[in-house]
């Protein structure tokens, strides 16, 4: 359940937490949504206050903190016209997520003719996931029975993300009422650094029971993945008759991205991820400027 609170001092503080079974969604602060045992813990506190006589703001803090365990046994039995196939699946995995965020506007103004209004966001995230998912699959055959294959995938991620975002607006009343001109800059950059790692086992057997083939894999994943936006805008309005508005404007816009994927395969004699698997590596960069008027 969530519980809020707040007092006379301008501020205000929400907290939540506990756990349910079932699909995980809707959670406050930020999240994903996973089937399982999901066990939520948030919070948050809101402020707001004026500053003198020109500036006035307000911000908030949110927290979200949640973990599912899922575990699932499955068996499947298909029957064949002299035989029948046996598939024996258990999984297991867990997910935790952490989000930090933090929102803010002040408003300055600087004179009855000019003001200004600044809004920065900040929000934090780290998360891992682990899962291990083995299956064993028998043929039956009157009473005879024998093992087809066993495999075994485990995989592990761990990850951190930034998204920081600033606007800044400067509006000035002209001479004229209506006659109006504003500047707005704005800045987002953004990071996802992940680091993972897929495990494989696999075997293969014949009706006599001799092991056919084998496949062993370990790989590495890094990803590192960027985005830098800048804009600024000039818009000037201008009154040409009653409900009659002329209105200016020059954009410019520069986006710039980078995502980098590295996939490593481990050396067998050295035992470390050294070898790069190139066709699961790319890097790409890309930018592009635009001007409107």
């Amino acid at each position: 359940d969530m519980v809020g609170m707040s007092g006379p001092g301008g501020g205000g503080m929400m907290m939540g937490g506990g756990g349910r079974m079932g699909n995980a969604g809707g959670n406050f602060g930020g999240g994903s949504a996973t089937t399982g045992i999901n066990k939520v813990y948030a919070g948050g506190i809101n402020y707001r206050d004026v500053w003198g006589s020109k500036v006035s703001v307000t911000s908030s803090y949110f927290h979200n903190n949640s973990n599912v365990h899922n575990l699932r046994n499955s068996y499947r039995q298909t029957f064949l016209t002299d035989s029948s196939i046996n598939r024996d699946q258990q999984a297991w995995s867990e997910n935790t997520n952490a989000n930090h965020r933090f929102n803010m506007k002040l408003t300055y103004t600087i004179d009855s003719l000019n003001s200004i209004i600044y809004t920065p966001s900040l929000t934090l995230q780290n998360s891992s996931t682990y899962s291990d998912d083995s299956t064993v699959q028998f043929a039956q055959k009157s009473t005879e029975a024998y093992m087809l294959n066993n495999v075994r995938n485990m995989q592990e991620n761990e990850g951190e993300g930034l998204n920081w975002t600033n606007n800044l607006i400067w509006r000035r009343l002209l001479n004229k009422p209506g006659r109006t001109l504003s500047v707005n800059l704005s800045n987002t950059y953004s990071m996802n650094d992940r680091e993972g790692y897929l495990m494989n086992n696999s075997n293969y057997f014949s009706s006599d029971g001799l092991k056919t083939r084998s496949g062993i894999s370990r790989q590495q994943n890094l990803i590192d993945n960027k985005v830098n936006n800048v804009a600024a805008t000039v818009s000037y309005t201008e009154p040409l008759a009653r409900n009659k508005v002329l209105e200016l404007n020059y954009g410019y816009t520069r986006n710039a991205s980078e995502n980098d994927r590295r996939t490593n395969d481990i050396n067998p004699i050295t035992g470390k991820y050294d070898m790069e698997n190139i066709g699961l590596t790319n890097h790409f960069e890309s930018l592009n400027e635009s001007n409107r008027f």
